[in-house]
């Protein structure tokens, strides 16, 4: 077997020929894919495409375009490797990048965004709309559209990688913008391709060889969009999921539900079970058609073992020294169970909406938690919050969320309550606390998620009541009428 030395020429390190990995791979942490595969039984692997070849050393022509470029090279693209386990995906990002201009200037764009967003943990979208860096930011987005939309009409189209490695990103960018519709489209986008063009078939999985650099690339991305999917299935109440239902759980195994020693085995075992509950929905959700006797039965499962948790909690409770910081967590880890409890129980109900105003007690329940942590609307009770949440999520993040923590806060409990409940007062009141003093807990920004809930609240509004719509025209964006209730709009 010969070594394939161009692998080695895109990374710019020498191959010193071990097997079965050489040792600057392995010194690295990188997957070794510097030797050839030879072809299996069944053939070569399906649609095996080239990787990018030959970047240039110089490819910015700007001072903003060099930093956004340097900035998600040193930062942004690093979060992506540690918080997602993205590391081939992230060496095929910045070789892309240096081929194909689509892919560079949404780099430039996501650079410039997260660079913004990952210095104040306080800072969301609606702060800086009107900032230098974040108009070329959305300059360079729109460049990245279109020239990825010119390259799609050329005869001769870029390789598959390159339109893959575009729609991430761009789902990415719309993702932090709070435009949830674009983002989706996106992330749809990028699983067709996963599907069409690598073979991945619905209720399969990728293919994986370890030594295969485009298998894991592939595996790489089909696991990142099918948990942003996942994630969009459950808040954005999105009705069919695009990504297969094969996908593993990848959760440790069943936790003591019935004693806590701390905070953190609450919050493991709260965050074990909302992880399960995710992919139950995900499975069920999947265009392939399920045992639903199957699938009851793991509802009413994982919902016994659900109620158990605010028992022991209590039990914890009562052995705490109750001060400020066990009783923000406690608040917390409370919100998130009490979406939860609603999100299972009305899940596989025969109307989903009449479950729902059943629920309207849990939802006020979360309004009364959300009001005693967010209250007063300060920068340094803020603080204060993030770093509860931070403690909770057990991540290993220097003080503060990564850009792409998707663990959930009260931001998610919060914008699950002004997005599904039936009360519209309630609706309302969750946006104004979603809006006031905006904050961001990892990917999620309070701003961003208000402006999507209160578009659905206005389209629900119109829907169920029409006349009452047209007396109070638009009503959630509408400024006196925020300002009435004490929500002052961005």
């Amino acid at each position: 077997m010969q070594t394939d030395i161009e692998a080695f020429r895109i990374r710019h390190i020498k191959c010193d020929e071990e097997r079965p990995a050489c040792l600057n791979c392995q010194s690295t942490g990188r997957t070794c894919d510097g030797y050839k595969q030879k072809e299996s039984a069944s053939g070569p692997a399906p649609h095996e495409l080239p990787l990018v070849k030959n970047p240039s050393l110089e490819v910015a022509n700007t001072e903003l375009e060099r930093h956004g470029l340097d900035y998600f090279h040193l930062a942004v693209g690093q979060e992506l490797v540690k918080t997602l386990n993205l590391a081939a995906s992230h060496q095929l990002i910045l070789q892309a990048s240096h081929s194909h201009d689509a892919v560079k200037h949404a780099i430039v764009a996501l650079g410039l965004l997260g660079e913004r967003l990952t210095k104040n943990c306080l800072l969301t979208c609606g702060h800086f709309e009107k900032e230098p860096a974040y108009e070329y930011a959305q300059v360079q987005y729109q460049k990245a559209l279109i020239n990825l939309r010119g390259s799609l009409g050329q005869e001769q189209l870029p390789p598959v990688e390159i339109i893959l490695t575009s729609c991430f990103l761009f789902t990415l960018f719309e993702f932090f913008q709070g435009n949830d519709v674009a983002s989706l489209t996106h992330l749809r986008s990028g699983m067709n391709i996963l599907q069409r063009c690598y073979g991945i078939k619905t209720g399969e999985r990728p293919p994986m060889n370890p030594n295969s650099g485009q298998d894991l690339m592939i595996n790489e991305f089909f696991r990142i969009f099918s948990l942003m999917d996942v994630h969009s299935t459950r808040f954005l109440n999105v009705p069919v999921s695009q990504s297969p239902r094969g996908m593993s759980v990848n959760v440790t195994p069943d936790l003591d539900f019935d004693h806590f020693d701390t905070l953190q085995d609450a919050a493991d075992s709260l965050n074990c079970q909302i992880t399960r509950i995710q992919f139950l929905r995900h499975s069920v959700l999947t265009a392939v058609s399920a045992s639903k006797e199957g699938d009851w039965a793991e509802r009413e499962r994982l919902l016994l073992r659900l109620k158990r948790w605010p028992l022991a909690m209590a039990s914890l409770s009562g052995r705490l020294q109750g001060t400020a910081e066990e009783a923000r967590c406690i608040a917390i880890m409370k919100m998130n169970y009490l979406a939860t409890l609603v999100i299972l129980s009305t899940f596989l109900h025969p109307n989903p909406d009449e479950g729902l105003v059943m629920f309207t007690p849990a939802f006020a329940q979360i309004l009364t938690l959300a009001k005693s942590l967010l209250r007063p609307a300060s920068p340094a009770n803020r603080q204060n919050l993030l770093k509860s949440i931070l403690a909770l999520s057990n991540e290993d993040s220097m003080g503060k969320m990564t850009l792409f923590s998707f663990f959930s806060g009260t931001i998610q409990p919060l914008f699950f309550t002004a997005f599904k409940c039936c009360d519209h007062s309630m609706c309302v009141e969750a946006i104004g606390l979603l809006r006031e003093e905006p904050w961001r807990e990892g990917a999620w920004s309070s701003a961003a998620l208000a402006r999507i809930a209160a578009r659905k609240l206005e389209l629900r509004m119109q829907a169920e009541a029409p006349t009452w719509s047209q007396q109070v025209p638009q009503m959630i964006g509408c400024p006196k009428f925020l300002m009435s209730i004490g929500v002052h709009p961005l």
